[in-house]
């Protein structure tokens, strides 16, 4: 079928992140997760959208914020969601260790327990918990880069399935001391009541308090890729250097 002449800038903008993790999953070896600023402008240049206007955009975000996204959801509860970090940096997999502390292990730690995360190639993959929420984790990381990616489970909106049985078992309660006891029915509905806006509440508050978590979670990861990446090229120059003062001075004994 042939594609449409002009699409929307909505269409574009998903059709490119579509095609990106369509490419990635295909384990396409030229693909780099990230757009650098470089990379951007051109995009921005290709639909006709000037620069400047580019970097007024950037220039009102707070740094470091990231812009809230309503999850979809059903019946009230999340849906999975992806959160993704690309940090500007490799890690060989010998050293992922610095980040295997933050997938889920049973038993113990991510080096003595089990069910733990899994190396393949270029990339370190597993599970996490944070709060009510889990899903899956995975670090990628090639060519200069490094993709963290987190995806919440479907478990939280198939829970929501219970949702209408357990409001409904309630009302049934408040129903049979309508019958039996009139005189406490304004109690057992301020109870039913009570109970129901605290349980909504508290759930609520722990859905944030977990999103909030999972956000932290890819914050910490990222420093620690960067941090780490950082410490293995100040090593590699170290290295550089004391191989070229070795080969300086045998020279230099050579000589004499």
């Amino acid at each position: 079928m042939e594609p449409k002449k002009v699409f929307s800038e909505q269409e574009a903008a998903q059709l490119i992140v579509e095609a990106a993790k369509l490419q990635e999953s295909d384990g396409q070896h030229d693909y780099t997760p990230g757009v650098t600023w470089a990379e951007l402008q051109r995009m921005a240049g290709d639909v006709g959208v000037d620069p400047d206007y580019l970097r007024k955009v950037i220039a009102t975000q707070t740094p470091g914020a990231k812009k809230a996204s309503k999850p979809r959801s059903f019946l009230g509860m999340p849906l999975s969601e992806t959160f993704e970090r690309v940090v500007d940096a490799e890690l060989p997999p010998e050293n992922f260790d610095v980040v295997a502390g933050e997938f889920y292990t049973m038993g113990g730690t991510p080096q003595t327990g089990y069910g733990g995360p899994s190396i393949i190639g270029r990339m370190i993959t597993g599970s996490f918990y944070e709060g009510i929420w889990h899903g899956s984790l995975e670090v990628n990381s090639r060519h200069g880069r490094t993709r963290i990616k987190a995806v919440t489970s479907n478990a939280l909106a198939t829970m929501a399935i219970w949702t209408p049985l357990v409001f409904l078992s309630f009302m049934i309660g408040v129903l049979i001391t309508a019958k039996k006891s009139p005189e406490n029915l304004p109690l057992a509905l301020a109870i039913w009541a009570t109970f129901s806006a605290g349980l909504w509440a508290s759930l609520g508050y722990s859905l944030r308090k977990g999103r909030e978590k999972i956000e932290h979670k890819l914050d910490r990861m990222s420093n620690a890729v960067f941090e780490e990446a950082e410490a293995l090229r100040a090593n590699i120059g170290s290295v550089s250097a004391g191989v070229a003062e070795d080969q300086e001075l045998r020279e230099t004994l050579g000589r004499d």
